[in-house]
Parts: structure tokens; C-alpha cells; sequence
């Protein structure tokens, strides 16, 4: 509640005839689901018809969020709301390399698509703001690790080494740790 009449007190009393607001709150995903019926149901709350809140969630406060909440509540898909500094794109053309032949070009018909796709998210947001979802696929399990680490390092050498010793260590912490858990 209190964050509710603080937000109404700034945008009434400050806005001086500004309709737009861009709300910036760590937990936006939580507080922002009920906030219009908690301004409709509290006589001390109010807005102006005109106004239109846009809301997001902080960068650093977002990567602690759930995936889904990156495409809906990032700034960076927030028109006017600026961008990232772009110098740091040049410091980081190394390991853009590495990923390159991960992109594709699109033809005329893929871009038109994308296009109205990303128009519709700007305007109705919701739902239509995961089409900047990120695609991450499932971490592989440590015997995975484990394996492709070993097997590296005997094609490299042609003998076992560093990375057996260090899983007969890992091994041996985990049955240490079972043990004295009885």
C-alpha cells in the first residue's frame, strides 16, 4: 500500500500535465498485478484518466527475476527509456567472434515479420513481449563435464592427468559427506 500511494502522490503531484510515466521498481512483477484495482478500491489513491504507467524492473535487480520476466519488464525493450552505454560493444568484439556463426541473415520477409511482431509487442506488452525471450538451453550435468573434460585431456596428452585427480577429489568429498551424514 505504501508503495502504491507514493506512486500516485509522484504522478499527480509532479507530473505537472506529463501523461506518461516510466516506473522503475525492483519487484514490479509482483506489486504491478493488482496495482490498478488497489487504485480503484482505496478512496486515498487516485490517478488522472490520462495517465499511462509503463513499468520495468531495474538491470541489476532483473537478473535475479525469473527468465520470463527479462522480456517483459527489461529496459531495454522500453522505447525512450535509453540504452546501455554502446562503448562497451567494442570491447567485447572477441568474444563476439566466437558466437558469430550463430546469427543469420533474414530475408525481406523474415525482417517484415519481425517487424510487426515487435510493433505489436511495443504496443499491447504482456504476453507479446516474449518474442525477446531468451532461448537457454539446459546446462549439462557434472558426469557430462566430467567426461568431455577427461576425454579432452587424454586426447591431448594420451594419458589420464589433472582433471581425473580432480574428479577422484570431487568423488571422494561427496562419499566424505554421505559418510558423515550417518
Amino acid at each position: 500500500m505504501n508503495i502504491d500511494y507514493s506512486i500516485c502522490n509522484a504522478i499527480t503531484q509532479a507530473a505537472n500535465g506529463i501523461d506518461d510515466s516510466l516506473i522503475i521498481y525492483d519487484v514490479r512483477c509482483q506489486w504491478n498485478l493488482h496495482f490498478t484495482e488497489c487504485v480503484e478500491d482505496c478512496p486515498g489513491l487516485a490517478l488522472s484518466d490520462n495517465t499511462c504507467i509503463v513499468t520495468a524492473v531495474g538491470k541489476f535487480h532483473l537478473s535475479a527475476h525469473k527468465l520470463p520476466c527479462f522480456a517483459r519488464y527489461s529496459l531495454n525493450f522500453i522505447l525512450g527509456a535509453g540504452q546501455v552505454d554502446g562503448e562497451i560493444l567494442e570491447t567485447l568484439w572477441a568474444p563476439f567472434n566466437k558466437i558469430s556463426p550463430t546469427a543469420q541473415s533474414l530475408n525481406a520477409s523474415k525482417v517484415k515479420a519481425w517487424e510487426e511482431d515487435e510493433e505489436k509487442a511495443m504496443k499491447d506488452r504482456g504476453e507479446y513481449l516474449d518474442i525477446y525471450q531468451l532461448n537457454i538451453d539446459k546446462a549439462p550435468i557434472m558426469a557430462e563435464i566430467r567426461l568431455k573434460l577427461t576425454e579432452s585431456e587424454y586426447v591431448n596428452t594420451g594419458k589420464l592427468g589433472s582433471v581425473s585427480w580432480l574428479v577422484n577429489g570431487i568423488h571422494l568429498e561427496d562419499s566424505q559427506y554421505i559418510m558423515k551424514q550417518f
